[in-house]
This record gives structure tokens, C-alpha cells and sequence, in this order.
């Protein structure tokens, strides 16, 4: 869709399968398309004119994939055990990571990749398990509670995130979890999206209100009470504009 129009700039007339999840890479001109069919589809030209790279993905199909800022990683992930990370540049398999056993299934995702692409993220039996790209070497568990269904919690520097408190959402270390800030007390936090590039905003939803926040200070920007429960999906790249809808 063309942001400024509403109008449909391009179509993908045949994906192949059902679609179960969907990428845009923010770096070049990529769509990713997980299918029920269990394979991942990349489609290289902005015009979606040529025909997708096809990769043999998840046997059921991929519960969610992510993109990482700089468009080097695809991760995708099962509802259970197994988690594949892609290489963006050629559609090479770099990593694939199994949680869980035969015998024992652990449930997995959503996951995340760093601004930056240097690590991997993710949500595995109540913890968040981490690993350093390219390498895949298993790094310490993240020691705090990601905000429910966020889309883009992280800074865009990289060095910051949002997290779940105990009495709140407040900002910590991407490295350690330490807590750097108190941004709010609220029985209810859900989605949180920093404005992207410089970070100056975050929108966050608590207690059915939708809020934009100053990142550095905590002040509130605007409220909107929105009555329902609110998934964030995202902020255009310049910060002038917020999508949301209900969850």
C-alpha cells in the first residue's frame, strides 16, 4: 500500500499457500511470507514482479518471522521447539535451534532480533533465551519481562528496551536488565513501540489508555482513552504517524 494515497501499489496474486506471518525488510526492497505450507517465500523486487525464493521452513508452518533493522537476519519460529534464523542476503539457513525434544515440547516465540542484528531473541517457558549473531553462541537469559504483544520495544540505538515491572513499564539495559527508568505505574501494560530512528517517543498502551511518552524524562505527551484492548502495529519511519487498532 502506497502510505500517502491508501491506494494498493503492488499485489502478490499468488502466495503459494495461506499466509501465517508477514515481513517487510525496513533496509531494502524485501517482503518475507511464512505459509501454512510450511515453506518461507522472499520476494527481492520492490515491484513483486518476479517469481519468490522458496525455502523448506517449518514443517507446519511458521507461527511468526521478524526482520532486523539492518535486513541481514529472517527469523522465523514453530508454536513449539524450533526456531530458524535465515540469512537475508542469499536465503542461506545460518541457524536452526530446537528448544525442546521429541519428548518434551516447549512452547516458543514470539522472537526478536536486535536493531542491529547482533542477537537473537526469544520468548521460551516464561524466559526470554538469547543468542549472539552471527555466531548463534547462547548468551544469558534476559532477566526481565518483555511487554506483551510490542512490536518494536527496543531502542533503535540498540541499547535500551522496554519492559514489564512489577508496578509498571520501565526502561532497561538491552545488555544486563538493569532498570534505568520508571516510566509509569499501571496494573495493565500492553504493546509498546518506540518512534524509530532517534527513539524521542514511545506509545504505549496501559489501562485501556493509549499514551505517548518523552523516552528520556517518562513525561506523557498525549492520552487517548481507547476503551478496549489496543495492539500497536507500528510507527512510519519519521515518528509523524502511530497505527493501532484493537487486538
Amino acid at each position: 500500500w502506497d502510505l500517502r494515497s491508501g491506494w494498493a501499489k503492488y499485489e502478490v496474486k499468488d502466495a503459494g499457500a495461506k499466509v501465517t506471518a508477514v515481513a517487510v525488510s525496513p533496509a531494502s526492497p524485501v517482503l518475507a511470507a511464512a505459509g501454512a505450507d510450511g515453506k518461507l517465500r522472499i520476494w527481492r523486487d520492490e515491484a513483486l514482479e518476479s517469481p519468490p525464493q522458496v525455502l523448506d521452513d517449518h514443517k507446519e508452518g511458521a507461527a511468526g518471522l521478524a526482520v532486523d533493522g539492518k535486513g541481514k537476519w529472517i527469523v522465523t519460529w514453530a508454536r513449539w521447539n524450533k526456531v530458524n534464523v535465515w540469512s537475508l542476503a542469499d536465503g542461506t539457513l545460518a541457524h536452526a535451534l530446537d528448544l525442546g525434544t521429541d519428548n518434551n515440547f516447549m512452547p516458543v516465540g514470539p522472537a526478536f532480533l536486535a536493531p542491529d542484528g547482533a542477537s537473537l531473541w526469544v520468548h521460551c517457558e516464561g524466559e526470554v533465551r538469547r543468542w549472539s549473531l552471527p555466531s548463534a553462541a547462547a548468551a544469558e537469559n534476559f532477566p526481565r519481562q518483555l511487554i506483551p504483544r510490542s512490536t518494536t520495544f527496543f531502542h533503535p540505538e540498540g541499547k535500551l528496551c522496554v519492559v514489564q515491572g512489577e508496578r509498571g513499564a520501565e526502561i532497561a539495559s538491552m545488555a544486563d536488565g538493569k532498570i534505568l527508568r520508571k516510566l509509569l505505574d499501571a496494573a495493565d501494560v500492553g504493546p509498546a513501540a518506540y518512534q524509530p530512528e532517534k527513539g524521542k517517543l514511545l506509545a504505549l498502551v496501559a489501562d485501556g489508555k493509549l499514551l505517548v511518552l518523552d523516552s528520556r524524562s517518562g513525561g506523557k505527551a498525549h492520552s487517548e482513552d481507547l476503551g478496549s484492548p489496543c495492539r500497536i502495529a507500528g510507527a512510519s519511519p519519521g515518528g509523524a504517524w502511530l497505527v493501532w487498532g484493537p487486538a
